[in-house]
């Protein structure tokens, strides 16, 4: 140790920055565009401008991928890969037709910042906003509330936002349309995983009280999801995951089958943090103080409150717009999906999960 320690001394002032030297190198390789990165000029030219976005959003994130990587760079991208999967296939918001849709559904791991997104959205395109508290979407069959929200909205002709972070392991089954886009919300799951603990903080956080023991397990449950992930991963990381390799192909995949939706797309990922450009963005310092549903765009506030009596008006309205326009598949799809979802028996136990 003491031989080691004069050694260390000895080391040339320069040697010592070598190290720090290649990892800012690297960094850069991997988040910027500079003339001596080659991934960063193939992500530039796979870049969509907004106004090609219906027709490049899958090939831009296919090109990025294939690129060519340097050593350095293929160890950035594995790395940011294991808390962000979804980094190199996210696209700014503001290259998004939004408008070109009848029904938004704003999705993605609780606090990536759905409330907001949906809200912000919903304001800017002067949509009816579906907060995931409003009534029409009571119950504990997610998928069976959102095909009711569609069916509704559809029946009375209204533009939408819909905003559901716990349909995320249903985005493959949904009722397709062409007026339907999904929008998965994509954000560095360190910072959703501190966003998401600072609720339930008695309890150790959201992670401990809800995170790690009922949303992993309805992704546990399923057959057609555990093989997408390892559930030793943050809950974040699990829904990026099977989105990125399971879920976002297969909607990919029946857009192109379905000659309606000819070159619009059904399905896209958003960088959260790309709506910084957006008016009502507020920076992280800014957002500390915010809770649950607590935020700086009004239409969240405006949701009707969830009683009984407005839950069961609201419920039988979309029940009776779902019974005219609802197939075959679609109820085939609700029937698995309320399969698998987790019961709770005596003292809170589960009694159909998989462990």
């Amino acid at each position: 140790l003491c031989a080691s320690r004069h050694k260390h001394q000895r080391m040339p002032a320069v040697a010592r920055f070598v190290p720090i030297v290649i990892f800012v190198f690297g960094l850069l390789c991997g988040r910027l565009t500079l003339p001596f990165c080659s991934t960063a000029t193939a992500v530039q030219q796979g870049g969509a401008p907004a106004q090609q976005f219906s027709s490049s959003v899958s090939t831009a994130a296919e090109q990025r991928s294939s690129a060519p990587l340097s050593g350095l760079a293929a160890a950035h991208r594995s790395l940011l890969r294991r808390v962000y999967p979804l980094y190199d296939e996210a696209v700014p918001w503001d290259t998004v037709s939004f408008e070109q849709y009848d029904v938004v559904l704003v999705t993605g791991p609780q606090r990536s910042g759905t409330t907001w997104a949906a809200c912000a959205l919903a304001t800017q395109l002067n949509y009816t906003l579906f907060d995931e508290r409003h009534p029409i979407t009571g119950g504990n069959d997610t998928l069976r509330a959102l095909q009711r929200t569609f069916a509704y909205s559809r029946a009375r002709g209204e533009r939408a936002v819909v905003q559901s972070p716990m349909g995320t392991k249903d985005l493959h089954l949904l009722p397709v349309w062409p007026g339907l886009l999904v929008a998965f919300m994509a954000r560095n799951c360190i910072d959703v995983f501190r966003s998401q603990n600072k609720v339930d903080k008695r309890q150790g956080g959201w992670t401990c009280s809800a995170g790690r023991t009922r949303e992993l397990l309805k992704y546990r449950n399923r057959p057609d999801l555990r093989s997408h992930f390892d559930d030793r991963d943050m809950v974040c990381k699990i829904k990026q995951d099977v989105w990125r390799t399971y879920q976002s192909p297969l909607l990919r995949a029946r857009a192109a089958s379905a000659a309606e939706y000819r070159s619009k797309n059904l399905s896209v990922t958003v960088d959260f943090d790309s709506f910084h450009s957006h008016p009502l963005w507020l920076r992280g310092e800014q957002r500390r103080g915010l809770g649950i549903k607590s935020t700086n765009c009004d239409l969240v506030a405006s949701t009707p409150e969830r009683t009984t009596w407005s839950t069961q008006r609201w419920v039988s309205e979309g029940e009776a717009a779902l019974a005219v326009s609802s197939t075959s598949e679609d109820r085939q799809r609700q029937a698995f999906s309320q399969q698998y979802q987790p019961r709770y028996g005596k003292g809170g136990r589960c009694i159909n999960c998989v462990w």
